[in-house]
């Protein structure tokens, strides 16, 4: 197979790989790494960093748009606090200067996330003794990223 027929090849693979969510340049980086070893193919850097170029100029990878998209998910349907939000994105393989440049230019209502998260808790939670009950609300939050502080405001507003 040629290097045009393996670079479309794994361009169809990546369109097929993106179309199930936003992915991150370094998700896609290893994604076709593993395709090069499957597809034993010599020397694939030179391939892989061709279709990430093509990818990022039609649009398809963008890790400032993905930080944007990560966030807004995690919010709406796990919310978390900016800890480990950001923890989540470096895992991701984003830079941690781009990470710190959107929570410095969007600032997010932790308060507001934490009152969420714990909503889904109350029911289960109020059955418990007062000191029970405060100390599994205040640990379920903080292990969802929030500070103690911020978990604290919340026990004490939600019970």
């Amino acid at each position: 197979m040629g290097d045009k027929e393996l670079f479309e090849k794994l361009l169809q693979k990546c369109y097929r790989f993106i179309s199930l969510r936003n992915r991150t340049e370094k998700e896609i980086k290893d994604y076709l790494s593993k395709k090069a070893q499957r597809y034993k193919i010599q020397n694939p850097n030179e391939l892989i960093d061709k279709v990430v170029q093509q990818l990022k100029e039609e649009g398809l990878i963008d890790d400032k748009k993905f930080i944007e998209w990560w966030v807004e998910q995690r919010s709406y349907f796990k919310p978390k606090g900016t800890f480990i939000l950001k923890q989540e994105l470096l895992q991701k393989g984003i830079n941690r200067d781009l990470i710190d440049q959107y929570f410095e230019e969007n600032k997010i209502d932790e308060l507001s996330l934490a009152k969420i998260a714990l909503q889904k808790k109350v029911k289960v939670l109020k059955e418990l003794k007062k000191e029970e009950r405060y100390q599994k609300a205040i640990s379920f939050l903080v292990r969802r990223g929030f500070s103690f502080e911020t978990a604290n405001k919340v026990v004490q507003i939600i019970f």
